[in-house]
């Protein structure tokens, strides 16, 4: 099984339990490694070199006569764990890194906005690598080719497009983007592109085939397992021990989290954090239901029955179900 326990957990590089900022700082910054981080791994020896030892370089595979380059797509609802998952998985390959082009790295990060338009990215990836101000007058053309010399200058082989349904919008645009991901892993210099956002993501990549064809595909699912639902316990229980607290007694936690986040992991695990932020307000030691359940609250901002209620799990389920009740 897939070690569950958070990331970086020394008991040395705990914060002041008595300073709840700096608790929630470090209880976000926890990381419990789960199956899908092995799948993302596995995908990514899809489009990426490995070395003698076993290990994913930031090399590209190269494919055709061409050398083109493929790339990943990465899907999950908003709020799932996505860009958390990416992020720790390309970070723990010492020879990739996700750099932001402030620090080291062969991965670049950009997160695209709303209202970004396919210039906007380009003047946004050049000038975070160091380019000149550009011009507002700049040809889109010319803004690109700044952009990927200052990509190759760089060293960058993975190019990571976060929120990427943003860029495929209904607008004129959307043709000319769909070109522009695929030329970026066609044209020279090319690259390995990451793709993350909501499902719709897949919907919109397929409007052109050749980009649709170029990409390996990972839908984060929701909880599904007893395996999962373990580590999900395991985490809480570790987290807990990591910042004193007795965990809840409840058998059915997890299932009362599975209820409350549509089975969505990245939900799952900061609502814990939220709950462990404000039992340790508390003081009296102990992570209680009633944690999760006004924590759950002040976010649902609602009335009425929910999922982390006082009653037994079997019973509340039947309850809500009868209710019509939903996340």
């Amino acid at each position: 099984m897939t070690n569950p326990q958070p990331s970086s957990s020394s008991i040395t590089d705990r914060p002041d339990l008595l300073d709840s900022g700096a608790v929630s700082d470090w209880l976000r910054d926890r990381y419990m490694r789960n199956p899908r981080d092995a799948d993302f791994e596995d995908l990514s020896r899809e489009v990426l070199r490995t070395g003698p030892d076993g290990a994913i370089t930031a090399d590209p595979l190269r494919f055709g006569l061409v050398g083109e380059t493929r790339g990943l797509l990465v899907t999950a609802e908003s709020g799932a764990g996505k860009t958390t998952l990416i992020r720790r998985n390309l970070t723990r390959q010492p020879q990739i890194g996700v750099t932001d082009g402030k620090t080291p790295g062969r991965a670049f990060y950009i997160r695209v906005k709303p209202e970004a338009t396919l210039k906007g990215l380009a003047t946004k990836i050049a000038e975070d690598l160091g380019y000149p101000p550009i011009s507002s007058g700049a040809r889109t053309t010319e803004v690109w080719e700044a952009a990927l010399n200052r990509l190759k200058l760089r060293g960058i082989t993975i190019i990571w497009i976060d929120e990427a349904h943003h860029m495929l919008q209904p607008s004129r645009e959307v043709k000319a983007v769909l070109r522009r991901f695929k030329a970026l892993m066609q044209d020279e210099p090319n690259f390995v592109l990451i793709l993350s956002g909501v499902p719709d993501l897949e919907h919109l990549i397929r409007q052109d085939e050749e980009t649709d064809g170029r990409l390996f595909r990972m839908r984060l699912s929701p909880i599904r397992t007893e395996t999962e639902r373990s580590s999900i316990r395991q985490y809480i229980s570790r987290c807990c021990e990591l910042v004193e607290l007795e965990p809840p007694s409840d058998p059915y936690m997890v299932q009362r989290l599975e209820a409350a986040t549509r089975g969505s992991f990245g939900r799952s695990l900061e609502l814990t954090q939220f709950a462990i932020t404000r039992a340790l307000r508390r003081r009296d030691g102990l992570l209680r239901l009633d944690d999760f359940r006004r924590s759950y609250d002040w976010k649902r901002r609602t009335d009425g029955d929910g999922p982390f209620d006082e009653e037994d799990w079997p019973t509340l389920k039947q309850i809500l179900e009868t209710q019509g009740w939903s996340p």
